[in-house]
């Protein structure tokens, strides 16, 4: 807790509500570092193309991981990454949040330099975060989902969904329906969660 974390989530941008926008600043959206950015450079994923050299990988788009400004000015250089333009990088951050990715980028404020397009399987700085949340390894968004329990229906979208593992489902103690079940957020994650 108080410590710095080198790394952090941006907003997913495509489920919030229009009220919950107006509060988002630009620095937590990624779309807002990829029109800022003086240059853009596409990458290969490296926690993907690490998994699959393991035959572990899945099956998200491994050309997807975007570096910005001064970064993508030298791997682009040196033919690492290949330079792209603020439209391809809005829909190569569209293809990401289509195949549920999470943006997790740079700790900073101005200048980001990085924003990979993260899988809850690959991703390193994911895996972290489910293995050691409690240590909060990974600075979270301020916009993070909750659970709403009075319409909850236990279909398990969100716990399949959740790149960290942070939801289960648990019975509903509902005598009508014994086998109902609902979401519930695992201890270890509560603390993610702001103003608590």
């Amino acid at each position: 807790m108080g410590e710095t974390q080198l790394g952090r989530v941006f907003v997913n941008e495509e489920v919030l509500s229009n009220e919950s926008a107006l509060h988002v600043l630009d620095y937590e959206r990624a779309s807002e570092v990829i029109k800022t950015a003086s240059s853009i450079g596409i990458g290969v994923c490296y926690c993907r193309h690490k998994m699959k050299h393991l035959g572990k990988n899945c099956d998200a788009p491994m050309d997807i991981c975007m570096t910005f400004n001064s970064s993508a000015d030298s791997l682009t250089r040196h033919g690492i990454a290949r330079r792209v333009d603020v439209a391809e990088g809005i829909d190569i951050l569209k293809k990401a949040q289509d195949n549920n990715l999470v943006q997790f980028g740079e700790n900073v404020k101005e200048k980001v330099n990085f924003i990979c397009n993260c899988c809850g399987c690959c991703c390193e700085a994911l895996i972290a975060a489910r293995r050691f949340g409690f240590l909060n390894p990974v600075h979270t968004s301020n916009f993070i989902p909750f659970i709403v329990e009075e319409t909850c229906n236990g279909c398990g979208k969100c716990v399949a969904l959740c790149p960290v593992e942070a939801m289960t489902l648990v019975s509903s103690n509902d005598p009508g329906r014994p086998n109902r079940k609902k979401a519930k957020l695992h201890p270890g994650f509560e603390s993610l969660l702001p103003f608590q």
